[in-house]
Formats: structure tokens, C-alpha cells, sequence
């Protein structure tokens, strides 16, 4: 018999579909009855396992750990041991809990992304018939080689790529690899074009591909990773998973909020140290206002062209698919988004998304919901950030102009868990807007904060410095006069400041129901879930200033009827302004849609 002429990787080069059978066979060194027992050694010695290339392996702990690499995990790391060593265990259990939750949804999803690869191993085929010696032997598939004699039959899954030697009605199901929905019909014949795709290939059998139909017989003509099974794993191993566009725009977002949260945070700290605050109380506030801040994650190279293609000129490409040949397509595109029935496991692991059921008119109602979801997400974003911006200038303009603190680290936390946290977490759960379908696409490189958003932001923010630094110097220095006692009128003056802007912030959450129009245009009452986070909000607010018990836990003291409203009648005063300023940036803006404004 004649010996093997040349290498595995030569001979995968050469387009076997257009040389006849028997120049195949003589091309890997065999014959119609197969490979000797030792010819099979030899070779399985030198050309390694028919495997695919397993993933390196990346330990569980390790994607954890790389959570913690994260500038806003490290600042709260460093909080978290600050306040356990200055005592403050209640901020050093919350702050805890942020964390886990922050590094435990970054860990879901990079594992996820890792699994993708190691599907792929799945979808080999566990056991191969092969000719030996005239004889048909059943052998584990990772021990097929070049050269080996492949025995097809209806069911086989195919355990290498391979030329055709005979095949008797034989169908393949090759859509994992290919697309194709529908079984291909098989023939020994060559092919006289000298460039043909796979799927046309009607004389090669593939790897991991199932016969539907009749029999066969198959010269193996590359295995592991030199199939084209392999060369998909290979493409999928080396396109980095791609983050969403609003991932992106998050992560800056991020990266931006912790550095000036730091920068503002020290710069209050040190300042106060200077003023002769005590350190260690300001060290512990310090750190309050750095978590405040104000916390807010074709054939297959064809198809990666196109969507790389669409994306360079500047495109949000969505990607769907079905085949382990999407994969790679899925995993570059700014979305993938993957078939829930006929899908496979790999592109499931790979896409951003699942069709539950397969009906492309389903994705008219998916892009509603991410429309919904994409409001959601900056109302929350527009509430949460322009409130402790607010929080931010209201507690530094204090200190440059030499008060004292207008709020405790308890109070700040406080604001930011409760009030801050369940109308925050209403506006995520907004209804849809009325004009949702009937807006244009959005720029591909508009994000969060659009002008009217901006708008908002600032002016806030700059409401609430005007009203409560006056509010807070007029109850302290007045108290003082009456009282001559320091300590209770900064404490009643602390107590005005916290209530006025919790208040403040219940009233306004109702405005950042849409960033554009009147709020009585998308129903001031159809948010059931924020009227119900707004009644407990409020409800758990007067507790903890006129339960005595619980004043002296968030150093407050309980306020009269007259101060509550008061603090009610300044806080209202925030819901016209922002009304005004959406008002102003309609007659900017105009018109989004046919929506009364």
C-alpha cells in the first residue's frame, strides 16, 4: 500500500471535490478496504486525536476575581474595609451587597461567553465505523485519521470531513454547518468546478453533520481542527465577544462618575480637615458621598464580513441565527440573537438574545420592548444621576462656604437606598410610551444624554443647591439665635435638609417619566408601581423623623406640621421648573412625534 504522500495540512488544502475517488484513496496512502492496524497507530501518533482543540480552560474563580478589576469595585472595596475598621458596620454591609451584586451579573455573563467554545465538543460525534483491513471496526471518533474509510449510515453522526467513495440515496443534514434547512443529496462524482461553497459540495461528507438518509462509504480527508467544523471553532476562539452599544456607553459612563466621585469626594474631605472638621467623621462621610455618587454592566467567514462590513460604517448590526456556522457572526455583532428551537447550544451560548420561537415577526414586538427598556433604562439613569449630582453640590457648597454638613453619612445613605431606590426601580418598569413604534430609529451614536436629558440633569441639580443651601443656613444660624444650643439647631437644620430632599426626589420621579414630554401627557397616575414605591417612600420618610427611636438612630429630630410643609411647598416647586425646562426644549426640539406635548 502506498505510503502517505503528503501532510494533513497539504492535502486540506487541495480541493478533493474535483479529483475522482481513487486518486483521493491514493493521495492519503489507502485503499477501498481501509488502514492497517498499524498504519492506523502510526498516523493517530503523528496527526494527534480527531478532537476539537479543547478552549483553555478558564477556572470559575478566575472569571470572578476579574470581575474585582473594575475602578467602581475598587473604590467600594476600599469603603467596605475603611468602614468595617471605623466601626460603621451597617455602610459596611451595604456597601458589601453592592458589590456582590455588581461582580456575580459581570461573572454570569462572561461564563456564559466561555461555554459558547466548549458546546462545540458537544456536537462531535461519540463513536465512528471505520474500514480496517477489509473489516468494519466501531472505534472511538477521536481515534479516526486521514485515510480512514468512513461506514454511513441512516443516523450516523459523521465523525471527520471526507470525499465520498460510494453513496447509495445518500442525504446529509449539514445545517449545522451550513444554513441549509433542508437534508443534501450526496454522490461519489467529482465536481468540475475548481471553487465551489461547502454547502454545494455534494460530494464530501463533513464532521459533525448527520445522515438522514442511505449509505455510504468516505475517505477521511482531515480531522480535529483542520474540518470545517474545526475552522468555525478556530473563528469563534478568536472574535472577542462584543459588548452592546449601551454596555459601551454604560462603562464610560462609569468610568467617568467614579472619577469625579473621587475627585469630589477627597476634595470635600481634605477641605473639611482643613475648616478643623474632625477626620475621622469626615473620613466615614467621605466615603458615604463617594457611594452615593451619588452607584447607577452565509458561510461563517462571509457572514463575519458582512457584519464587520456594517459595522464599519458605522451601523448597530443584529445578527440572527441558528447554525454552529452563525456563531462567530453572533458573537461580533453588536447583538446576536439566536433561534430558541432549531437553534443549537453554541449559538445559543454565543448570542446576546434568544427567539423563543423562531418567528422573525416576533422581533417587531422585541424591538418595542428594547425601545421600552432603552427608555427605562435613562429614565432611571436621568433620576438617579441628576438627584445625586444634586446631592453632590448641596453637600460641597456647604463646605466652601465654611457650614457645617448638611446631611450625616446615615442620612446620605438613606436618601440613595430608599427614595432613590424604589421610584428608581418604578421607572425601570415604566409603561411604554404612546409614540414608542412611531419614533425614528435612534442615531447610532446618540446615547444616553441627550440634549433634553442633559437639560434636566442640570437643572436639578442646580434647583436643589439654590433651595436647600439657604434652607439649611436659615435653620441653622435661626435656631441658633433662639436656642443658643449648636448641636440641636444643626440637628433640626440637618433634619429640614433631609426631608426637603426626599420629597424633592419622590415629586421628582414623576417628572422623569419621559425626558421630552409633559408628564400629564403620559398620564401622571399610570404608574402604579411608582405610586405605590412614592406612598412607602413617604410612609418610611416620616418614620424615621418622627418615630423618636428611629430620629435618634438617623440623627433627626421630629419635625412640626408647619416644617413639614414647608419642606412639602419647596420640594413641589421642583415639579413646575422641570416641567418649564421640558417645555423649553420642545420649542428648541420640536415635535418627536404626533404626541400632545
Amino acid at each position: 500500500m502506498p505510503v502517505l504522500q503528503e501532510t494533513q495540512t497539504e492535502a486540506a488544502e487541495r480541493p478533493y471535490y474535483t479529483l475522482p475517488s481513487a486518486q483521493v484513496l491514493e493521495t492519503f496512502g489507502a485503499g477501498p478496504a481501509g488502514l492497517s492496524a498499524s498504519q492506523a497507530r502510526e498516523r493517530l501518533e503523528q496527526y494527534g486525536p480527531n478532537e476539537l482543540t479543547p478552549p483553555q480552560k478558564i477556572s470559575p474563580w478566575i472569571i470572578f476575581l476579574r470581575q474585582f478589576q473594575n475602578l467602581l469595585i475598587i473604590i467600594l472595596i476600599a469603603a467596605t474595609g475603611i468602614s468595617f475598621f471605623l466601626g460603621e458596620h451597617l455602610d459596611a454591609y451595604i456597601i458589601l451587597v453592592i458589590i456582590l451584586a455588581c461582580t456575580i451579573l459581570g461573572f454570569v455573563q462572561e461564563y456564559r461567553a466561555e461555554q459558547a467554545a466548549a458546546a462545540l465538543q458537544k456536537l462531535a460525534a461519540p463513536e465512528a465505523t471505520v474500514l480496517r483491513e477489509g473489516k468494519e471496526r466501531v472505534i472511538p471518533a477521536r481515534e479516526v485519521i486521514p485515510g480512514d474509510v468512513l461506514v454511513l449510515h441512516t443516523g450516523d453522526k459523521v465523525a471527520a470531513d471526507g470525499r465520498l467513495l460510494e453513496a447509495v440515496n445518500l442525504k446529509n443534514d449539514e445545517s449545522l454547518l451550513t444554513g441549509e434547512s433542508t437534508s443534501v443529496s450526496k454522490a461519489a462524482d467529482p465536481l468540475p468546478q475548481s471553487s465551489v461553497p461547502v454547502a454545494d459540495q455534494k460530494n464530501m461528507v463533513f464532521g459533525g453533520t448527520v445522515v438522514t438518509y442511505g449509505r455510504g462509504k468516505a475517505v477521511v480527508t482531515a480531522t480535529g481542527m483542520k474540518t470545517e467544523f474545526g475552522s468555525i471553532a478556530r473563528m469563534l476562539g478568536e472574535v472577542a465577544q462584543e459588548k452592546t452599544p449601551l454596555e459601551e456607553r454604560m462603562a464610560s459612563i462609569g468610568l467617568v462618575l467614579s472619577i469625579l466621585c473621587l475627585a469630589v469626594s477627597a476634595g470635600a474631605v481634605v477641605f473639611g480637615v482643613i475648616q478643623g472638621q474632625n477626620w475621622l467623621q469626615m473620613l466615614i462621610w467621605g466615603i458615604s458621598l463617594a457611594v452615593a455618587a451619588v452607584f447607577a454592566r452565509v458561510a461563517p467567514e462571509h457572514k463575519l464580513r458582512l457584519v464587520d462590513l456594517l459595522k464599519a460604517q458605522g451601523q448597530i448590526v443584529a445578527m440572527t441565527g441558528d447554525g454552529v456556522n452563525d456563531a462567530p457572526a453572533l458573537k461580533r455583532a453588536d447583538i446576536g440573537v439566536a433561534m430558541g428551537i432549531t437553534g443549537t447550544e453554541v449559538t445559543k451560548e454565543t448570542a446576546d438574545m434568544i427567539l423563543a420561537d423562531d418567528n422573525f415577526a416576533t422581533l417587531v414586538a422585541a424591538v418595542e420592548e428594547g425601545r421600552a427598556i432603552f427608555d427605562n433604562i435613562k429614565k432611571y439613569l436621568m433620576y438617579l444621576l441628576s438627584a445625586n449630582l444634586g446631592e453632590i453640590m448641596v453637600l460641597t457648597g456647604t463646605f466652601f462656604l465654611g457650614m457645617p454638613l448638611p446631611l450625616v453619612a446615615l442620612q446620605i445613605l438613606w436618601v440613595n437606598l430608599t427614595t432613590d431606590g424604589l421610584p428608581a426601580l418604578a421607572l425601570g418598569v415604566d409603561p411604554k410610551a404612546p409614540d414608542i413604534m412611531a419614533r425614528p430609529p435612534r442615531p447610532p451614536q446618540e446615547g444616553v444624554f441627550t440634549r433634553p436629558v442633559i437639560a434636566l440633569m442640570v437643572v436639578t441639580p442646580a434647583y436643589l443647591t439654590v433651595a436647600l443651601i439657604p434652607l439649611f443656613h436659615h435653620y441653622y444660624h435661626g435656631y441658633l439665635q433662639v436656642m443658643g444650643d449648636p448641636e440641636l439647631s444643626l440637628t433640626r437644620a440637618q433634619t429640614m435638609v433631609f426631608v426637603t430632599l426626599v420629597l424633592a426626589e419622590l415629586v421628582r420621579a414623576y417628572n422623569c417619566r419621559s425626558d421630552y414630554y409633559s408628564v400629564f401627557s403620559v398620564g401622571l397616575f399610570s404608574n402604579r408601581l411608582l405610586i405605590g414605591a412614592t406612598i412607602l417612600s413617604l410612609l418610611m420618610m416620616v418614620a424615621v423623623v418622627q418615630a423618636p427611636p428611629l430620629a435618634g438612630l438617623f440623627h433627626a429630630v421630629p419635625l412640626s406640621w408647619k416644617e413639614w410643609l414647608f419642606a412639602a411647598f419647596l420640594a413641589g416647586l421642583l415639579f413646575p421648573v422641570l416641567e418649564i425646562t421640558k417645555w423649553v426644549m420642545r420649542q428648541i426640539g420640536g415635535p418627536a412625534t404626533g404626541l400632545p406635548a
